[in-house]
């Protein structure tokens, strides 16, 4: 019969507070004890069993006091089975008890986001996830909740979700945490970035949809999302301006008035009907400008009944004004379709005069653009546009005068692509390649023929030449679906300082690389040149609006293209320059406004800071126009030199907007009354209480932090099926458990206990 063997466990011993030397020490100390001890006894002549007894218990204690300093104790692990942990976040903040939409028109009490949230708690996921999960209830401040004592309603002030759900990561880290479930409306008011929150999650996230479009209603809200009109414009000419809505939470029918306001003065308004359930509403305007000048013109929109969100009716949008309009010259060699479609593209703005000549003999045949480029003829253009013709057709003293019209003139020249052009006899092997922005290819045939859709760049998505609706996104896509280029022209590089807006992305430069710069800009001298290395863009105009009727957008890109490329005004006009000293206030807090009015600088020399002598004085009035549409007068202080100073104590929460007006005095050191100025500035004012500012749900949120995690968005129908998915199966976690051999008290009492019988033995012994 074999025996039984088992481990009872592993013994350890603590070393004690004091090191090595200390111990050897107390060990020499007791041995010397020992050894005295001994030969005290031996000198009273006490037999062995005497000596030896007594030497047993003085030494049994000595060695209670050393396990009472090293405190062996038998370690033994445990293997448990743990239930995952479930955490739930019960958000009870002030958007939480916003009333839902009753569907039925009853006349009991609304439910609330927050009473429904509760219900969906104790009906549907308790129920389901308490067998098999270990569930632990959080607020929307992470904080402990126990399930039997939830509030009736929410009263928290704000819901930081982020922070809240990683503080209940951090705070779970040391259990099996199978995820957090989100019983939320998605109002988020966290300051923290999306890049340095949600990414930090480590656990799915599970958000609940508490509501939807039916139970809500929706928070009535109407904000601009875009405004679209040209950057230039004539005395006396009309000025479009589109301005796109987005609506939501509207009910039923409502009408709003659209309006642009220089400063105080309203110059278009429009009052327009949003019908029942419409969620983008797009408001023609026009406008005369009378005076010329450099205006920011404001639009904004009535706030819809019960609208609380007013920061965003509001909008801005600058113009320059000529009092003449800007003189295009535009040259071809071929006559050709793109040559055809331009002309009619910007012969039709009222904004430009449109000069254009196309070669129709052979190369070599003709007698030449017969002096079109001369300093004389260039006197008169703002804007130069060559088309796909060889430098042959002009003669040397026009491409001389060209450039030096360029580059001491600040005249502005654009090059289209095109064989001729471009090719070995093109415009790259003259005077004119020092100052157009690129470098000229050095093969026979630089032609790329294969077709390309246009990429912008991130320059070019900011650029003012691609702005058609004012998003930078939606226009950089917009441009990409276009029907695709037949072709471009071949760089070999780009110059320094030169600024790429466009890319072929499927060819590269010279062959190399992935992506053939087509659109480029440059400040050369004192003016302006690019090369459009295309010469289809025809097939934009007769594509798109054979197609769907509407082209507006290809005589916009072009007219946005040679006003931002023209120089344009007189050197002698100035600027107005509004700034603020910080962006953001909190209400009692005083805005410090400062005005400055700046010439226009025409060379590379440092802008002085005070009026250029002969300007006209000004007569300078600013004002704060608030979410509600009051204004407010800021007094000014003149100090001299063009430059203003104003202060007004912030007296309201929300997006306030500093406008400056400038009017020439009648009098002015030249007799000129100059041009009027406009500008606007805009602050904004904290709100005590953001939650409450915007209560409407935001579902994108919750879908996004459920992605980012690695989770998912369940309605309360789907909890049953989602939690028979969820993980439940029990965890096997190992631990160590520690059983002292003896504790301190009971090596005490044994202490006491064997220095007592020693004392009786010594006392019965008769000994000292």
């Amino acid at each position: 019969m074999g025996g039984a063997s088992w481990i009872i466990g592993e013994l350890t011993w603590h070393t004690p507070n004091f090191g090595w030397v200390q111990s050897l020490a107390l060990a020499a100390g007791v041995v010397a004890v020992v050894f005295a001890y001994s030969a005290g006894l031996h000198r009273q002549q006490h037999g062995p069993p005497v000596r030896f007894g007594l030497l047993g218990l003085r030494l049994t204690a000595i060695i209670c006091v050393f396990l009472a300093l090293w405190h062996p104790s038998c370690v033994r692990e445990e293997s448990l089975q743990i239930c995952p942990t479930l955490a739930i976040i019960l958000d009870d903040s002030a958007s939480m008890a916003e009333p839902l939409v009753d569907a039925n028109g009853s006349d009991a009490e609304p439910q609330t986001r927050f009473s429904r949230a509760a219900g969906v708690l104790r009906n549907d996921l308790e129920p389901a996830l308490h067998e098999r999960h270990r569930l632990r209830l959080f607020d929307a401040e992470a904080r402990d909740c126990d399930f039997d004592t939830l509030p009736s309603d929410a009263d928290g002030p704000r819901s930081a979700l982020t922070d809240t759900l990683l503080r209940v990561q951090r705070d779970l880290s040391d259990e099996p945490l199978a995820g957090i479930v989100l019983l939320s409306d998605g109002r988020e008011v966290s300051d923290r970035p999306t890049a340095g929150g949600l990414e930090q999650l480590r656990t799915p996230i599970y958000a609940v949809q508490i509501t939807s479009e039916a139970d809500e209603g929706g928070v009535p809200d109407l904000a601009i999302q875009a405004v679209s009109a040209n950057r230039r414009a004539l005395v006396g000419n009309t000025v479009r301006v589109a301005v796109d809505c987005a609506v939501t939470g509207a009910r039923g029918e409502v009408r709003t008035a659209v309006a642009i306001r220089d400063s105080e003065e309203v110059v278009a308004r429009r009052v327009v009907q949003c019908e029942a359930g419409q969620d983008a509403l797009r408001v023609q305007l026009e406008f005369i400008p009378q005076r010329p000048g450099e205006f920011t013109y404001t639009v904004d929109v009535d706030a819809l009944p019960d609208e609380r969100k007013l920061d965003d009716n509001r909008s801005t949008f600058p113009l320059t004004v000529r009092a003449k309009p800007l003189t295009v010259l535009y040259v071809d060699g071929v006559l050709r379709w793109e040559g055809k479609f331009l002309r009619e593209a910007l012969a039709e703005d009222p904004d430009i005069t449109f000069v254009s000549t196309v070669r129709t003999a052979r190369p070599g045949m003709d007698r030449g653009s017969q002096g079109l480029l001369l300093a004389e003829q260039l006197a008169n253009v703002d804007v130069v546009v060559l088309g796909d013709v060889e430098a042959g057709f002009f003669s040397s003293s026009e491409l001389s005068a060209l450039r030096s019209w360029v580059l001491e003139g600040g005249g502005a020249v654009a090059l289209t692509g095109g064989y001729h052009s471009f090719g070995p006899d093109g415009l790259g092997r003259t005077v004119l390649r020092d100052v157009l922005p690129i470098e000229f290819s050095a093969d026979l045939n630089p032609q790329a023929d294969r077709p390309f859709n246009l990429k912008l760049t991130e320059a070019g998505r900011q650029h003012p030449i691609f702005h058609l609706s004012g998003d930078p996104v939606r226009d950089a896509a917009f441009f990409h679906r276009l029907p695709a280029l037949a072709g471009c022209s071949r760089v070999a590089g780009v110059k320094p300082g030169a600024e790429v807006l466009a890319v072929n992305p499927q060819a590269g430069v010279s062959g190399g690389g992935r992506e053939l710069p087509v659109l480029v800009v440059q400040e050369v001298g004192a003016g302006r040149s690019m090369v459009f290395a295309v010469d289809t863009t025809w097939r934009w105009r007769m594509v798109v609006g054979g197609f769907t009727g509407d082209a507006s957008f290809y005589p916009q890109f072009w007219g946005q293209l040679v006003r931002w490329i023209a120089t344009g005004g007189d050197e002698t006009t100035p600027r107005l320059l509004v700034t603020t000293d910080r962006h953001r206030y909190r209400v009692g807090q005083t805005i410090k406004v400062d005005i400055e009015l700046l010439p226009l600088a025409t060379s590379n020399d440092e802008l002085t800071t005070t009026v250029a002598e002969g300007l006209p004085r000004y007569q300078v009035t600013a004002g704060v126009l608030g979410e509600e549409g009051h204004r407010v007068t800021v007094p000014l202080a003149e100090l001299g030199g063009g430059r203003f100073r104003g202060a007004l104590a912030a007296r309201s929460h929300g997006r306030l907007d500093v406008q400056v007006r400038a009017v020439p005095m009648e009098s002015s050191p030249s007799g000129d009354a100059g041009e009027e100025l406009s500008a606007v500035a805009t602050v904004n004012v904290d709100r005590p209480d953001l939650e409450a500012l915007d209560t409407r749900p935001d579902p994108q949120w919750l879908a996004q932090t459920a992605q980012l995690s690695g989770g998912r968005c369940v309605s309360p129908e789907q909890i049953r099926a989602w939690a028979d998915d969820l993980p439940a199966a029990p965890v096997q976690r190992t631990r160590l458990k520690a059983s002292g051999a003896a504790g301190d008290r009971v090596l005490a009492l044994l202490f006491l206990t064997l220095v007592c019988v020693e004392w009786i033995l010594r006392r019965r012994s008769r000994l000292a």
